[in-house]
């Protein structure tokens, strides 16, 4: 009875850090948060990499501005010279 139970809780570990590593690398693939999914994949299992899994792409704003951080003589952080008003 102990082995038993011994192993079917490293079969769970096993399966769970498998389903979060799956359910990680699909996140990854569809452009979303891979931490956040990989430990909804560990405890939730099956249902989070179906959730992902039918999930769309994350949308990615072509109109949306990445900003930078620049340095400059004025300070560690400043506003580049052609982006003031």
């Amino acid at each position: 009875m102990g082995d038993t139970l011994i192993t079917v809780a490293f079969l769970g570990f096993f399966a769970a850090i498998a389903f979060g590593g799956f359910t990680c690398w699909l996140a990854e693939t569809k452009g979303r948060n891979a931490a956040a999914w990989f430990f909804l994949g560990l405890f939730f299992g099956p249902l989070a990499l179906l959730t992902l899994g039918f999930a769309g792409d994350e949308d990615r704003d072509p109109q949306r501005v990445e900003t930078t951080a620049v340095r400059s003589e004025s300070g560690p952080l400043s506003i580049p010279p052609e982006m003031r008003r």
